[in-house]
């Protein structure tokens, strides 16, 4: 008969299935068993066995969550599910309960439920908790796959584990005194993963399944007074489990409250609020419709319904009331209210105003016989002009996923836990959770109403492991997937905070989510409603990590009309979160755009204590003996960690999501724009704040307030005092939004948003003399390069390329040679990307380096410097040429310029890398901090001056990666506790890293940070560049494309090393260098080593051509060339032509294998003059081309491989049509043997 009419009701009419939904009986929900008494279902053959419409026996259909109270007064007083404690008809069963557990079914400990049942030798079990967490059975982590798919025998659905399938056995005994006598009582599970039986009193009381959404039993006629005990039977799988196969560590066991409340006979069964502003969004309707139903027993007669709404002070501004005749048994009776309210408070994110409403139920002798009372709030939600609208104005969704988990409680997450995440959110400008992927704990709801969080409430419903196969089209699985919907509607139907019902998650397609879709819009049409996989049933477009390319494309279809959100993005796994700006400056770009959910909130990690060492660390997939049939650390994708320990990205969330923006009008005059994002708040409401700032020193500051209405923008003068800018300095002017008083989420002072505006770009240098410091002295010995000067000594070595050995006042800095790095350990995403195997190549590249030829340099005994040409032995070789350039004062200018093929893979990092001793374990930076941040992950770390231990620089990421790193940094100091050490700055700004931990130690594949081997020393990196974290995805997307580093371009950057102590200003010294304005050269004689040469410079060879001037220009200079880097360089051995100009090469019989030059527009054409066309020829066929290079163009790298031509043509056309300014230079070019 049922399954007639299911195929009746799917395939003739939605409205039926709703009605028969809407019409079931409470003690015959779901197909149930007939005749069934206690301990008479087959252990074999459980209801769920075989059987999807069976998913309740006995249970009470879904109701709001409440609790009855006796007066007016106190119901008031206690309107959330945190109060039901404070109720005479409440009774908490939490705590320690009688436990046991087999492994299977046919294990069943048959009688356990009987009274009489010796449960002596069982041991106790904390309610609410997840058993595995207390050392029962095995904790299990799958991402799409079901757990029990490990299993030797296979099943299908609706089947569960033949293998192994524990059932926990749960007892406890509670008291019942006369003050409940002839009244009903009821017990309610709030959580039981994933099926359970119940008795009470060796009787058989029923049965149910979902395991995120509370349900009741109604257990009168069982209980005595005095001393009752309940037994629940818990099967860790059922058939339900076929619809719970959620992103998230599997648990089982009790793990939410359980608690005992009663009622009169004649009750308030149900009801429901809605509030309708009009269309002003000024006065609203309140629509109440209140069920009243009978237990046997009642009293027949007239009762009234009683409702008093109140405000945020208790005070009593509207009542009403009907009165209703109880006539006959199991009575349910609607009784509907509509009233209307003045000009209510309005409930939003951004003002949480909440009113109370009770509702009381008076017997016909005038008494009330029971009160309760729920938070309501006055909003409308709606989608208008293809926009979605909370009060009348556009909502972005500034939101996170999150799963209900807790580090040390698992499942089990406290009152105490969900406000620390509600204050973290609110702290962070994050204004929408989704509660992924099951309705959460009723605290958690009560808790968004207060503090004001939007809430998507997401059915626990996913089939992911099998959503091609389940629920689809098929019948038999219809009920349970509507009583899923119905669970969570019906539970929290009256949260002002839920403004999207989500139907599921990752369950494909198919009628049942069209007969799910209908039934929620027709039960709540005041709520949008959301299912990412079918978005042609909702009102929601919604999608799941899509490129920024693939988000812009639903603008190309005029078609696209619904809102449209991003459910899943930016993926946090690990060290993550890049891209973020960038995705969000699309979302702001079109009013279609609705913002979205970042995956996620938090780490699913289980805190643990290592045996060996008694180390605490998070474990995850694959510690629990389950290494072949787990997805690891996928469920580690928080913004915090398990135990709520902010991750650095929170910094970059907060930034990208704040609402006010901030930008530059006119600087120079204290000008700056304003953007109110708020939707109800002016920004009157906060303080700005705002501060001069000179090398990272605060030399003026104020404090202003503005009147700008939400979602408007104005400018603002700032009462800037006029200042003059000192040569070489840098200036930037921070600007921040904080709060006026303290608010429910953080204190006064708290700062909301915040910019940094940049003043200038400092340029100058200042030239030393160095007629004070004691001339250089150096030796070209076997193996290295010695330089000496008054306090230092600087050892290079000439087979790596490195500095082998660095002191300063016979102090030696390095512990390990300065050599090239080209590896940065791989984050989750790169692991996604395989970026272990596909950058294997530059992994041992710099520790592999070989020198070609170098060649010394002196300038009157005060500047030595050495220049190296160096392989990198890639899969093709790379080459890498190095300069030092050291002067009398002890310092060390570096620069490297990276040639690498196009044929290679991007490059994970361009740095050097050393240790030096631990000592100097002292960190002050000036550059962006102070949490870690990368290229693509920088915009809310403003640039400062910060200090910290190295200690503080690692990141315990549950499973070890890059981390650490500091990006846009001008100088470093590493110091001792005498303030001696080292200073670090760069030439342009560069990033750095200072850890414990070597890249290769985070590369190897240890799972734990515990397991990971400190070294005794600092591993310092001089990162030039290091590509990006990424975010889009974790299973195969790279950075942007923007944020690598690409082989094939030139990559170059300078940097200066010099010894400290406490008396420098080291602002001073990273102003000083040998360089002044660009254009100025240091000139000096070059001395060429005694090491056999491997190439010859083409200004050294026999070439006839009178449009060529070999190592001079044709003005007799030097000829000359912009480098990438910034750097003019004046080259001692070069080719200069005019346009129109070729050079013929003969390379048949000479064996040359490669050519290399540096090529452009020489720099003794001052201005914007002249413009050409570079381009070489290989045995007549074009192999490069430069493009149209204007005088102020950088000059670019030539590195060919010419192994196989036997003729080589240079050419330089006129790009302007104008040759008179037209010199180019062929700089530093050779042949390579």
């Amino acid at each position: 008969m049922f399954i007639k009419k299911l195929n009746v009701l799917l395939f003739c009419s939605i409205f039926s299935v709703l009605s028969f939904s809407n019409n079931l009986d409470g003690s015959n929900h779901g197909k149930g068993h007939e005749g069934i008494k206690a301990g008479t279902h087959s252990k074999d053959n459980p209801f769920w066995t075989n059987n999807p419409e069976v998913f309740q026996d006995n249970r009470e259909r879904a109701h709001v969550t409440k609790v009855s109270f006796n007066t007016i007064e106190e119901a008031l007083k206690n309107p959330n599910y945190r109060d039901y404690k404070n109720s005479k008809n409440f009774k908490i069963l939490n705590g320690e309960w009688k436990f046991a557990l087999v492994d299977h079914p046919n294990q069943d400990i048959v009688n356990f439920y009987k009274t009489d049942f010796d449960t002596s030798n069982w041991k106790t079990l904390p309610v609410p908790s997840s058993w595995q967490l207390h050392g029962y059975d095995q904790i299990r982590y799958n991402d799409t796959a079901y757990p029990w798919e490990y299993q030797k025998t296979p099943i299908n659905y609706p089947d569960t584990p033949k293998d192994y399938n524990p059932i926990g056995y749960y007892k406890r005994e509670f008291e019942i005194g006369n003050e409940w006598d002839g009244r009903a009582t009821y017990i309610s599970f709030q959580g039981v993963e994933s099926a359970y039986y119940l008795y009470i009193n060796g009787n058989y009381v029923g049965y149910s399944e979902d395991s995120f959404v509370g349900h009741d039993f109604d257990i009168t006629k069982y209980l005595k007074k005095g001393k009752n005990e309940v037994a629940v039977k818990v099967y860790r799988w059922s058939d339900g489990s076929w619809l719970e196969s959620q992103d998230m560590i599997k648990l089982s066991g009790i793990f939410r409250d359980v608690f005992l409340y009663s009622t009169p006979k004649t009750y308030i069964r149900d009801y429901t609020v809605v509030t309708n502003l009009d269309d002003e969004y000024k006065n609203s309707d309140l629509n109440v419709k209140v069920e009243i139903a009978t237990k046997e027993g009642f009293t027949k007669g007239n009762y009234k319904v009683i409702g008093k709404l109140f405000n945020d002070k208790n005070k009593e501004i509207k009542s009403f009331s009907k009165t209703i005749q109880i006539k006959g048994d199991n009575l349910k009776e609607n009784l509907t209210f509509d009233e209307k309210i003045d000009n209510p408070k309005k409930w939003s994110s951004e003002n949480p105003n909440l009113y109370t409403l009770v509702l009381a139920l008076e017997d016909s002798k005038g008494k009330i016989i029971e009160t309760v009372s729920n938070r309501i709030g006055f909003r409308k939600v709606e989608i208008k002009d293809n926009k979605i609208m909370v009060n009348g104005k556009k909502l972005m969704l500034r939101g996170v996923n999150r799963h209900e988990f807790s580090g040390d409680t698992g499942r089990v997450v406290s009152e105490e836990t969900m406000i620390k995440d509600i204050m973290l959110m609110k702290q962070n400008n994050i204004n929408t959770v989704r509660s992924s992927h099951y309705p959460n704990d009723p605290k958690w709801y009560d808790l968004c109403d207060e503090y004001g969080l939007y809430v998507m409430d997401e059915a626990n419903l996913e089939t992911h492991g099998r959503l091609d196969e389940i629920p689809q089209d098929r019948v038999e699985w219809t009920p349970a997937v509507i009583d899923r919907q119905e669970g969570m509607v019906e539970r929290s139907k009256n949260e002002p905070s839920i403004i999207i019902w989500s139907l599921g998650n990752e369950s494909s397609t198919g009628k049942n989510f069209e007969i799910a879709a209908k039934w929620v819009k027709e039960k709540d049409p005041t709520r949008l409603t959301h299912y990412e996989p079918q978005r042609d049933v909702t009102d929601i477009y919604s999608r799941m990590y899509r490129t920024i390319e693939e988000m812009k494309s639903y603008l190309v279809y005029p078609d696209n009309k619904k809102p449209y959100i991003q459910c899943e993005f930016a993926h946090g796994m690990g060290n993550s979160i890049g891209n973020l700006q960038d995705y969000w400056d699309v979302m702001e770009s079109n009013e279609i755009f609705h913002g979205g959910y970042i995956w996620d909130w938090v780490d699913q990690a289980v805190e643990t204590i290592d045996p060996k060492t008694g180390k605490k660390y998070f474990a995850y997939g694959g510690d629990w003996g389950d290494q072949e049939f787990t997805d690891k650390n996928f469920s580690a994708n928080g913004l915090v960690f398990a135990d709520r320990t902010v991750q650095p990205e929170m910094k970059e969330v907060k930034k990208v999501f704040q609402n006010i923006g901030l930008k530059e009008v006119n600087l120079s005059k204290g000008i700056i724009g304003l953007s109110n994002k708020y939707m109800f708040t002016n920004l009157n409401d906060y303080s700005g704040n705002w501060e001069l700032i000179e090398n990272g020193k605060v030399i003026q500051s104020g404090k202003f307030s503005i009147d700008v209405m939400p979602m408007s923008s104005k400018s603002v003068k700032l009462p800037i005092k006029e200042f003059s800018m000192k040569s070489g300095n840098e200036y930037f002017l921070n600007v921040n939004f904080s709060l006026k008083s303290n608010s429910t989420w953080a204190k006064k002072g708290y700062i909301v948003a915040s910019e940094q505006f940049k003043y200038n770009n400092p340029v100058s240098h200042f030239s030393l003399d160095f007629d004070d410091f004691e001339n250089l002295n150096y030796k070209d010995l076997n193996n290295t390069i010695e330089t000496t000067g008054g306090n230092f000594k600087v050892v290079i070595d000439k087979t790596n390329g490195g500095i082998k050995s660095l002191s300063y006042n016979e102090k030696e800095f390095l512990k390990s040679p300065l050599i090239f790095n080209f590896w940065r350990a791989p984050n989750d995403n790169d692991r996604g990307n395989d970026a272990l195997k596909r950058l294997d190549t530059w992994r041992h590249a710099g520790k592999n380096a070989k020198v070609l030829n170098y060649e010394i340099s002196n300038l009157n005994d005060k500047i030595v410097k050495v220049e190296l040409e160096i392989e990198i032995p890639t899969k093709e070789p790379s080459i890498l040429n190095t300069s030092y350039t050291i002067t009398a004062d002890g310092e060390i200018i570096v620069s490297n310029t990276l040639h690498s093929p196009k044929s290679l893979p991007e490059i994970p990092e361009f740095s050097m890398i050393t240790e030096i001793p631990n000592s100097y374990d002292s960190v002050t930076w000036y550059g962006r901090g102070p949490e870690e941040n990368y290229v693509d992950r920088k915009t809310g770390y403003d640039i400062g001056v910060y200090n910290k231990n190295v200690e503080d620089f690692f990141i315990p990421y549950i499973n070890p990666s890059e981390t650490g790193n500091r990006s846009d940094v001008r100088w470093f100091t590493l110091t001792n506790k005498s303030k001696a050490g080292l200073f670090v700055s760069g030439i342009n700004p560069i990033e750095f890293n200072a850890l414990y931990y070597t890249p290769e130690e985070l590369s190897s594949g240890k799972r734990h940070p515990f397991e990971l081997t400190k070294k005794d020393d600092v591993v310092l990196r001089i990162i030039g560049k290091q590509m990006g974290v990424g975010g889009d995805n974790s299973w195969g997307a790279k950075p942007h494309d923007k944020y690598q580093i690409k082989a094939g371009d030139v990559h170059s950057f300078s940097f200066k090393l010099k010894g400290i102590d406490k008396n420098d200003n080291l602002m001073a010294i990273s102003q000083n260098n040998i360089k002044t304005e660009e254009g100025s050269i240091l000139k000096i004689n070059k001395y060429l080593s005694d090491s056999s040469r491997t190439f010859v410079y083409l200004s050294d060879l026999n070439l006839k051509n009178d449009s060529i001037y070999k190592d001079t220009t044709i003005a007799k200079n030097k000829p000359t060339l912009r480098l990438e880097n910034g750097e003019v360089v004046a080259f001692d051995k070069a080719i200069s032509v005019l346009s129109n100009s070729k050079v013929n090469v003969k390379l048949e019989g000479k064996n040359y294998k490669r050519f290399q030059s540096y090529v452009g527009m020489d720099r003794e054409v001052v201005g914007y003059r002249g413009a050409a066309i570079f381009e070489i020829y290989l045995d007549g066929e074009k192999v490069f081309d430069s493009g149209v290079m204007k005088s102020s163009a950088k000059a670019k790298f030539v590195d060919l491989d010419i192994s196989k031509a036997k003729e080589m043509t240079l050419v330089m056309l006129d790009g302007d049509g104008d040759t008179k300014y037209d010199h180019g230079t062929w700089g530093k070019s050779k042949l390579i043997f």
